[in-house]
């Protein structure tokens, strides 16, 4: 004789039907934590509550300090860079550069690994040089921003973003190409200069007005597409500020080129230096408002 119970135990539909298993407990936030933290465990218990069929949704708290962490990283290198150059300025002479020290001669002697490696590093890290990994690192940043511009194009269906995105790649081919320095010494070989200015300095004359009708253009278009973001648009000003104070210390450079070499390495290193934090500023921005704008575009229903 089988009990009642013992019939409920041995039915199919009880030895068939699922056992849920009970979800991990999400930690509770603490005001203690730093902010990123507390997002990270409020989105995990928002997943735990969102039905298995609706998709996720992009969290612009975690984005944004991941871009923060990022402008961090960016800005020390500037100063690295800049720091090590101030300290190039005692190997320089202090009257007139020789220009003969910028060529590379052939050896007279067998070349030492170790004193070889050393002037490779210098050169590297050289800010007053081309073709080395500080034009690289401005290069960089300058293409970034470009990509970030025309990622904003297609979020904001704005045309500026375009624009802008044009010019920042024209800028970072321009830094790692090398243009402006070429169309420098050919204005020298054509008599076409100011004063004291010397090769390959003059391209100021052709490349200044334009840069900056560009970049007060630029200033007032991003004003209107982050009004309701001062702070980021703050950022923004100065960063096109930093980088057009890089035109009038090239004139000031060269001057120094032929006064100086000293006082050219300490107005090359602030030149760079303002000019790489500049191009940091302006990525940073870049981004941050890209994963405003993709948050934006996320979160709007579908039509159906």
């Amino acid at each position: 004789m089988i009990s009642e119970g013992e019939h409920n135990l041995m039915s199919p539909e009880r030895s068939t039907a699922p056992i849920e298993k009970p979800a991990p407990p999400v930690e509770e936030a603490d005001a203690s934590r730093p902010p990123y933290i507390q997002s990270k465990i409020a989105g995990l218990k928002e997943a735990r509550k969102r039905p298995a069929d609706e998709p996720a949704t992009l969290e612009p708290g975690t984005l944004e300090h991941s871009v923060r962490l990022l402008l961090y990283w960016l800005m020390g290198i500037a100063f690295f860079l800049a720091g090590v150059n101030l300290t190039f300025i005692p190997l320089e002479s202090p009257g007139s550069p020789n220009p003969a020290a910028k060529t590379i001669q052939p050896p007279a002697a067998p070349v030492h690994t170790f004193s070889e490696t050393k002037r490779f590093i210098k050169h590297q890290l050289d800010l007053d040089r081309e073709g080395n990994f500080a034009t690289w690192f401005s290069s960089a940043q300058l293409a970034l921003a470009g990509l970030a511009a025309m990622t904003l194009a297609a979020l904001r269906r704005k045309r500026g973003w375009l624009w802008i995105g044009f010019g920042l790649f024209y800028v970072s081919l321009d830094e790692l190409a090398q243009l402006h320095e070429w169309v420098g010494v050919m204005m020298w070989r054509s008599h076409l200069t100011l004063g004291f200015i010397v090769p390959p300095y003059p391209w100021v004359l052709i490349f200044a007005p334009p840069l900056l009708v560009f970049g007060v253009w630029m200033i007032g278009f991003v004003r209107r597409e982050l009004a309701d973001q001062p702070k980021l648009f703050k950022l923004a000003a100065l960063a096109v500020v930093l980088m057009a104070i890089s035109l009038p210390l090239e004139v000031l450079g060269g001057h120094f080129e032929a006064t100086s070499g000293r006082m050219l390495r300490l107005e090359s290193t602030f030149e760079e230096t303002f000019e790489m934090l500049g191009e940091s500023l302006l990525l940073y921005v870049m981004l941050r408002f890209v994963v405003r704008s993709l948050a934006n575009s996320l979160s709007k229903p579908r039509e159906t």
